[in-house]
């Protein structure tokens, strides 16, 4: 999906982390404006993604998974740094970081902190407008991402859906 120069509305940059794929989704209100899949997320393709993110959106939040312990160490120290390098980019570019614990999440989107993947997934894209189809390949890292930015904006009250 090509990249609109977005002004006015409020818009979140949702991202969820993985040592295989890591997936961004901006939405602006209730819209899914724009989601792309990183597959081998090093840092600095992480770091440059975003920062590409802030020339075309004024994204007023930035938020993530908050990682939990993963009985895989090498695994929880490449989600700690890649949580890491997007604390220190919001910190840079005065953007609010938001970090979200997974069952947080779920209870803002579904009521329930312990509801499936499933239930999240198929919730998050009732509630979101998404013109480009970008939320319909069934992908479950876009539709995390999604679900991270929508919580982020109804925890901030921002979105009464």
């Amino acid at each position: 999906m090509a990249i609109e120069k977005q002004q006015n509305s409020l818009s979140v940059a949702g991202i969820d982390l993985g040592t295989h794929h890591a997936a961004i989704v901006v939405i602006e209100g209730d819209i899914v404006k724009y989601g792309k899949l990183l597959s081998s997320p090093s840092l600095a393709k992480l770091w440059n993604e975003i920062d590409n993110l802030t020339k075309h959106f004024k994204l007023d939040y930035i938020s993530c998974e908050q990682p939990y312990y993963h009985k895989n160490v090498k695994s929880a120290f490449v989600l700690y740094e890649q949580f890491g390098v997007i604390k220190l980019f919001c910190q840079k570019n005065d953007i609010e970081f938001v970090a979200l614990s997974p069952s947080k999440i779920k209870k803002i989107i579904t009521g329930k902190g312990q509801a499936s993947k499933n239930m999240v997934s198929r919730l998050t894209k009732l509630r979101l407008h998404d013109p480009d189809g970008i939320l319909a390949y069934n992908n479950f890292d876009l539709t995390d991402a999604a679900s991270i930015a929508l919580a982020t904006l109804i925890m901030r009250k921002k979105l009464f859906i």
